[in-house]
């Protein structure tokens, strides 16, 4: 990396450092990256989303399927981190490590609602407004859904499947291939079968009662770096703290339905008999 580094300075390139692990950076470590770039003009680019949007993404991000555990309940992810909120859904925290290390002058804020509210692609934004590049060009890749527009359901109903698999034969079946790929076939069965009966029973949570302290993170954050905001808009953030919710299949009704466990059972053993099921001693 820092061959890369050195490279870039020396022939007066312009570089784009982006990465998840940047919500979770100390400010030693912060301090760090700043050696690395030294030499370099530093712009500091976060992308905010409000409270509830980011909590239900990282709720998403740590449960999904790829990850060892996954499709733990949003109550369950809730309360485990209420007393110890992680760094990466305090923007606010996140922001004053760069900015006690950058300064506060080189940070810049794109309001992920205010630019979909004034339909402009977070690319351009990125690279004409604040890089200063390619504002002629039109045609940026599109930019995929936040994770907190997507279901979870399809990764729960897997999880039941895959807790199923693993307890048969005193619990020594386990899938032959790789977890990820036998979800997504699993994901597109659910979504066909969905067709021709009706989903499991859902339950829906809205998230009222943290609205407030959504409200208040958003008012902290705009007070203290409005200046530095692009494309802020307390409207289409307001709106969508109010709109939160979560959905997910109600667990303890699940486990009477008879019609979605025997359709658990068929998954199983259509899978045994496709030899994509391994182990199962008896």
């Amino acid at each position: 990396m820092a061959s890369f580094f050195n490279s870039s300075l020396h022939q007066n390139r312009n570089i784009i450092l982006s990465s998840e692990e940047f919500d979770d950076m100390n400010v030693t470590q912060v301090a760090t990256l700043k050696n690395h770039l030294q030499g370099f003009n530093v712009t500091i680019v976060f992308v905010y989303r409000e409270f509830l949007a980011q909590l239900i993404s990282l709720h998403f991000e740590l449960h999904r399927v790829e990850h060892a555990q996954f499709s733990k309940s949003f109550s369950g992810f809730l309360f485990g981190i209420m007393n110890n909120l992680p760094l990466n859904v305090r923007p606010i925290d996140i922001l004053k490590n760069f900015g006690a290390v950058f300064g506060v002058g080189n940070i810049r804020i794109i309001d992920m609602l205010g630019a979909e509210a004034a339909k402009e692609d977070l690319a351009h934004i990125l690279l004409c407004k604040i890089g200063g590049i390619l504002c002629g060009h039109k045609q940026f890749s599109h930019v995929h859904r936040p994770n907190s527009a997507y279901s979870l359901i399809p990764a729960q109903m897997f999880s039941f499947y895959k807790s199923y698999v693993y307890l048969q034969h005193n619990g020594t079946c386990y899938f032959c291939g790789h977890v990820l790929p036998e979800y997504n076939q699993f994901a597109v069965r659910y979504k066909e079968h969905l067709k021709v009966h009706a989903a499991p029973e859902i339950t829906v949570t809205k998230l009222s009662l943290l609205v407030p302290y959504s409200q208040q993170t958003d008012a902290i954050l705009r007070d203290t770096y409005g200046t530095a905001i692009l494309y802020g808009n307390l409207e289409a953030n307001q709106q969508a703290m109010a709109k939160a919710q979560v959905q997910e299949v109600d667990v303890e009704k699940f486990m009477t339905d008879l019609y979605w466990n025997q359709w658990v059972q068929t998954e199983y053993e259509t899978a045994v008999a496709g030899k994509k099921i391994c182990g199962c001693l008896t």
